[in-house]
């Protein structure tokens, strides 16, 4: 039947919560996202029914068979509703790879392939609005409001890592994941150092940010806009840091959420790498660099952290994203 179409996809629907998102995801069994609203739908993740197999024994015969080859045996507006649907999934790069199987399946039943379809393209409705919300207001302190939480202790921690950054793929923000060992340095750290200074490379120079630690979260604001408004200065990017599923899955779900007239997402990125690597991992020369900001702030110099920066991205080129 249709549901051997997409596997165990209905499933995994569930683990959005009703806010949507612009990527449905292919679950444990699959490791490609389906992508809707103005972006592609992946197909070569699918499974498709046996192409010489059809319900109540019938054959390529039974039905009307349009000139693509699909069963129109169905009334009038779910044919309105076919035809839409084919202008949607020929623009797709993988369709023509994957006609063939396609159409095979709409025959085999044609309205439960239609109701999916529209279910697909429903979610894929809710996505597209919220991508408006602004920043602000979209901001979210539990993981349940973004995701349901009952879904995700159900799937397996590596494709709950898959289906976090696919999530957040195409939103103005940043996704990682992280075991519980390094957030809780990151914590730890982020208790005794709270204030620290981050540079982001310009075309002529370095863009110092603030960063300040608060109770798991850790929030940016560009430096002039410190000096001109102090505790009033916007805040430009956001790191908050999900715990839900931290016994469960030793797994810590963080979400990046840029004003996008400050920063971009790039730059998001790249200030949030160094952030982990300064916070998150053992090294002690940037343990002293934190210590000498946050305890003898008279001999801290600027130059400590750029050269610093230098030294990361020798050291770890393949984490840091290129910066137009």
């Amino acid at each position: 039947m249709f549901g051997s179409l997409l596997g165990g996809l209905p499933r995994v629907f569930n683990v959005l919560s009703n806010v949507g998102s612009n990527c449905l995801y292919a679950g444990s069994r699959f490791k490609q996202p389906l992508f809707l609203a103005n972006r592609n739908i992946s197909l070569s993740g699918l499974k498709f029914t046996d192409k010489n197999k059809y319900p109540g024994g019938g054959d390529r015969g039974n039905g009307i068979i349009d000139t693509d080859g699909y069963n129109l045996n169905l009334d009038k507006k779910s044919q309105q509703k076919l035809e839409k649907f084919k202008k949607i999934i020929e623009k797709n790069s993988y369709y023509e790879k994957y006609r063939t199987k396609i159409v095979e399946s709409q025959k085999s039943s044609p309205k439960s392939f239609l109701g999916l379809i529209e279910q697909l393209v429903s979610v894929g409705k809710e996505a597209a609005g919220f991508q408006k919300v602004k920043m602000n207001t979209s901001s979210k302190n539990s993981l349940n409001e973004v995701m349901k939480l009952e879904m995700l202790l159900k799937v397996e921690r590596d494709d709950i890592v898959f289906i976090w950054q696919e999530y957040h793929h195409g939103l103005n923000m940043i996704a990682a994941t992280m075991n519980c060992q390094m957030f809780d340095r990151m914590c730890m750290r982020g208790n005794s150092f709270r204030i620290f200074v981050l540079p982001l490379p310009k075309r002529e120079g370095y863009e110092m940010f603030l960063v300040e630690y608060s109770r798991g979260s850790f929030y940016f604001t560009p430096m002039i806009k410190y000096q001109l408004h102090k505790e009033n200065a916007p805040v430009c990017l956001s790191l908050i840091h999900y715990t839900e599923l931290s016994n469960a899955k030793d797994l810590i779900l963080m979400r990046g959420e840029c004003d996008k007239d400050s920063i971009s997402l790039v730059e998001a990125q790249f200030l949030t790498v160094q952030l982990n690597l300064y916070y998150g991992e053992g090294d002690e020369q940037r343990l002293n660099i934190l210590k000498v900001f946050n305890d003898d702030p008279s001999a801290f110099q600027h130059m400590l952290v750029i050269e610093e920066l230098k030294r990361m991205q020798t050291d770890y080129p393949h984490l840091f994203p290129e910066l137009q």
